[in-house]
């Protein structure tokens, strides 16, 4: 494992407030991540998986502080809390941490040209010539496997594979350190997506580039990541590396997460249940532990106490009291 951390969060929340009436009231909120803990370590890529409305878009958007109103600690590399800081202040960040999005098409400026949305960031943070940022441009469509001479042409004249390289190219712009990559390949055809994963996969290893990987398919998460941090209802419940999360998952959400994948060897997946039931209400958690109504090996502690996130072996940790005196 890598010694050195790039990124570190502690206790990230992210409360979205429910407001009716005339008045707009606010009469509850929205638990969307509810106290996230985890480190990133330099040209690591940490997978995030979970199921829909877990939070991890949310955890992606709160980090590059594309929604405010957020309380926690977040460092980079170091740094004082970024959610302290205003958008002037966390300026100097924000070409460190950049975003791929998940649908390659609604996040390019259809009026804007290819090229001129690779430079925009260029022209915001480097001061550089117009013929040194072309030139610039031509580099990075080319590093993602682009024609470089395609900077005049618009988002809608190319594919949806071919959108995402742009997106990518966008992305690595201004140089940044720490990419979050939030569901990237959801939208794109199953072949398409193996030719993204192996592309950022090289990008990593060219630029010693940092990952935060979104996404709800295990597989893919599995093939990228270097280590694995499962969510449930706004919660971090398990983080290990990508080995150890699919070959001795600890926690009852992430053993029926594994199981309810297709083409599971029979042996590995025969004692452990499918997930059952709905996840409870960001609105109203539960008490006690987030998993209890559906996890088939509650105990009455669950539903009383919420588990926190401790180390159980060497490396992986789990919120669960099956292992609460299996520290070792």
């Amino acid at each position: 494992m890598r010694s050195e951390i790039l990124f570190e969060a502690k206790d990230l929340k992210k409360y979205y407030p429910i407001r009716r009436g005339v008045f707009r009231k606010t009469v509850g909120y929205v638990k969307a991540l509810d106290g996230v803990d985890f480190q990133i370590h330099t040209g690591e890529t940490l997978g995030l998986v979970g199921e829909s409305g877990c939070g991890k878009s949310t955890l992606g958007r709160v980090i590059t502080k594309l929604v405010g109103n957020s309380s926690g600690y977040l460092s980079y590399d170091g740094s004082e809390n970024l959610l302290e800081l205003n958008e002037k202040q966390f300026r100097k960040y924000r070409e460190k941490i950049q975003i791929i999005f998940q649908d390659p098409f609604s996040s390019l400026n259809p009026r804007m040209s290819v090229g001129d949305s690779i430079a925009e960031g260029l022209r915001s943070f480097k001061r550089l010539s117009s013929t040194e940022i072309s030139a610039k441009v031509s580099e990075l469509l080319e590093s993602v496997g682009l024609d470089p001479d395609i900077g005049y042409r618009y988002p809608h004249e190319f594919s949806g594979g071919q959108r995402q390289r742009i997106g990518i190219a966008r992305a690595l712009a201004i140089e940044p350190q720490l990419i979050i990559a939030d569901e990237p390949v959801s939208s794109l055809d199953v072949s398409v997506q193996a030719q993204i994963i192996n592309l950022l996969i090289d990008l990593r290893k060219k630029y010693n580039l940092s990952y935060i990987f979104i996404s709800h398919d295990l597989r893919v998460v599995n093939h990228i990541s270097d280590r694995i941090a499962v969510m449930y209802l706004g919660k971090i419940v398990e983080i290990s590396s990508s080995n150890q999360v699919f070959n001795s998952p600890q926690h009852p959400y992430t053993q029926s997460l594994i199981s309810s994948m297709p083409q599971m060897d029979s042996e590995q997946s025969a004692h452990i249940s499918p997930l059952k039931g709905e996840v409870p209400s960001p609105i109203n958690t539960p008490q006690g532990c987030r998993f209890a109504s559906r996890c088939p090996r509650v105990m009455p502690v669950c539903r009383k106490t919420e588990p926190i996130l401790e180390e159980v072996t060497p490396g992986h940790s789990v919120a669960c009291f099956l292992y609460k005196n299996s520290k070792t």
